[in-house]
């Protein structure tokens, strides 16, 4: 027997180890590794890392240092589409962010006011992952979220809330071009506040209906979605925005024409104030 798992007789054993486990030429092995837990859990994910670093490492400490490795199956599978998942979400992340970005201070045509509109829109995001990674394992007690799930909801949140940003932003430059930045921010929230809302209620009730769906992957997108428009819709625009359009007043807008505009509206104001 030991002669046959050497490969040195020429029994019916080991032409079955040839034709299973080495192609024609010899040279390509395979090996067989059957892992005794679930391949979509996370423990699972981690030992096929494990594995691929044990087989390199063998490699590199034999003779046979010029060979390689590959590991397939269905938990390598899973491991890659998560490693894979994980670069994407970077990638696109740091695209979306600065291209977002870019179109908003095209459009402002400011640098203070482009940069908290994203910070608001990422702290949406921050806060609708978290409270659906509760809602999910704490309360529904899944096992997990799905994979796709982050990347899927930054990106939605994102466009949702730039758009929204930008309705609101350039309703409040208009009006403030005519009135005092605190009545104009009054305004533009008056203004576009019932439009805003009934959209943001309007798509948020939309996505919850894919929570309707018995698929795991179809219910927590849609649930996680609904999230992150509600607080868009009634805290980050209806409190946050407004109240840091505020706050920083005619300095949200530097270096545009607005802010030299208000700035000498307020200079004249002071000079009036002063000499009366």
């Amino acid at each position: 027997m030991v002669s046959e798992f050497n490969l040195q007789s020429s029994g019916p054993f080991t032409a079955y180890l040839l034709s299973t486990y080495f192609s024609t030429d010899r040279s390509v092995s395979r090996l067989n590794v059957v892992l005794d837990g679930d391949p979509y859990a996370a423990p699972t994910t981690g030992t096929v890392a494990l594995l691929r670093k044990v087989a390199e490492d063998s490699i590199q400490s034999s003779n046979i240092s010029s060979a390689r490795s590959f590991l397939g199956g269905e938990a390598a599978t899973r491991a890659d589409i998560l490693n894979i998942n994980e670069e994407d979400f970077g990638r696109v992340t740091v695209i979306t962010i600065i291209g977002v970005l870019a179109v908003i201070v095209l459009l402002m045509r400011s640098l203070l006011a482009p940069l908290y509109m994203v910070l608001t829109v990422l702290l949406n995001y921050g806060a609708t992952l978290g409270i659906a990674i509760w809602l999910f394992l704490d309360v529904m007690k899944k096992d997990s979220i799905i994979y796709m799930i982050p990347l899927f909801v930054f990106v939605i949140l994102v466009a949702l809330g730039a758009d929204y940003n930008i309705f609101l932003m350039s309703r409040i430059r208009e009006e403030a071009h005519k009135v005092p930045m605190k009545k104009a921010v009054e305004i533009a929230v008056g203004g576009t506040g019932g439009v805003i809302t009934a959209c943001g209620i309007i798509l948020a009730g939309t996505f919850a209906t894919l929570m309707t769906s018995s698929l795991g992957v179809v219910f927590q997108v849609g649930a996680a979605i609904a999230i992150g428009i509600i607080i868009d819709t009634f805290l980050v625009r209806a409190l946050l925005v407004p109240a840091l359009a505020t706050i920083l007043g005619r300095w949200g807008w530097w270096p545009s024409e607005l802010f030299f505009e208000l700035n000498k509206r307020s200079a004249a104001k002071t000079e009036k104030s002063h000499s009366s």
